[in-house]
């Protein structure tokens, strides 16, 4: 339960910073100041150790991944590659938060693909779509 309410926690935390980025302008606005960017790091890094327990979190951590080279402005071509990889992963595993059924897996990923969906369409250069 309390990797659970971590996994939660480094969630609402990074959701949040995204959010912010992007009332600020988002890619628009070119690379974020470097204390910003450490800060979203450092809260992707707490998500990776606890999805390393819990895998249920990947593709959030694949969206994240994406998020943060967004951030820094770095080269969309892997950029473009971290989103595919949040928009393909399926969980084989059974969801410690949705159980054994397998259409209320399905539901949970819904949210990681709109949001990698509208990261792509909204920051990534027009021939990479």
């Amino acid at each position: 339960k309390v990797l659970l309410a971590q996994l939660l926690v480094c969630d609402w935390l990074l959701e949040t910073r995204t959010a912010l980025w992007e009332e600020q302008g988002g890619s628009a606005q070119g690379p974020v100041p470097s204390e910003q960017l450490s800060g979203f790091q450092a809260d992707l890094s707490s998500l990776c150790r606890i999805t390393q327990e819990l895998p249920c979190g990947l593709a959030r951590v694949f969206l994240y991944e994406a998020t943060v080279r967004l951030m820094a402005g770095a080269a969309p071509g892997r950029t473009q590659q971290l989103l595919d990889r949040s928009l393909r992963h399926r969980s084989t595993r059974s969801n410690l938060i949705c159980g054994k059924d397998k259409s209320a897996q399905d539901v949970g990923g819904e949210r990681e693909h709109a949001a990698a969906l509208y990261l792509a369409c909204r920051h990534l250069p027009t021939p990479l779509l």
